[in-house]
């Protein structure tokens, strides 16, 4: 049974954008109905990790996530939906979301909140999509970067995090207990990792992931040559 007077997927979003739907809820088949009836491709995921490790640079995306208290209370841990890997807008949605989840959502970085069942969710949901395709370039940036950072181990990410607060090779060696030469090691390691040339060009990579919102992210120069390896230009030293 189609919706009464449900609108269809706008043309000026991308056809390959697809709705990851997280429930886990009684509402999340009526929800994942009304969508598909209204032209969205959705995957239906049940839990946050499943969907985030997921989402890759390819085609943007939205994520309606049901804000229970246990997912909540998982995204607090973490302190926001960024730091859970989270690269696209995200509705919050709910049966019975009080004020204060409904907040705290907001904080951690949800677009929207809607109380289920929602008479104008598609036309929110349009709107967020099309915003989310114009941020797009910005969010793929991010996602290629912070896969280049997951391939640091532990004790490069540490030695490159002193390298970038301005400390010495000394310095960093006796705070982390390493000989001199331990440090310089793991800092070139780290710099190989990030197909990084110079410091500064590994700074501006920190500088994507610290960025939140297209506004405060500064260009960075990135292209991928098809083998999950992103080439950075970079002339600063």
């Amino acid at each position: 049974m189609a919706w009464p007077g449900a609108p269809s997927a706008p043309q000026s979003v991308d056809a390959s954008a697809t709705i990851e739907l997280i429930g886990g809820g009684g509402c999340t088949p009526a929800l994942r109905q009304r969508l598909e009836q209204a032209g969205y491709a959705v995957r239906v995921w049940r839990d946050l990790a499943s969907a985030c490790a997921m989402l890759g640079p390819d085609h943007p995306a939205c994520l309606l996530l049901d804000a229970c208290p246990a997912r909540l209370a998982e995204i607090a841990r973490r302190g926001s939906l960024a730091a859970c890997g989270v690269e696209c807008p995200v509705i919050g949605f709910g049966g019975q979301l009080s004020v204060g989840s409904a907040v705290q959502l907001m904080k951690f970085g949800a677009v929207d909140v809607v109380q289920w069942p929602c008479a104008d969710l598609l036309s929110r949901l349009h709107g967020v999509l099309e915003k989310g395709q114009a941020e797009w370039p910005w969010r793929r940036r991010r996602l290629m970067v912070r896969a280049l950072f997951a391939r640091l181990t532990l004790r490069e990410r540490e030695v490159l995090a002193a390298v970038m607060a301005g400390g010495s090779n000394k310095a960093i060696a006796l705070d982390l207990h390493l000989g001199e030469s331990s440090v310089e090691t793991y800092r070139r390691r780290a710099l190989h990792k990030l197909h990084a040339s110079t410091l500064s060009a590994a700074m501006q990579l920190q500088a994507v992931l610290n960025s939140t919102s297209p506004v405060t992210s500064q260009p960075v120069p990135l292209s991928h040559d098809g083998c999950s390896r992103i080439v950075i230009n970079s002339q600063s030293s």
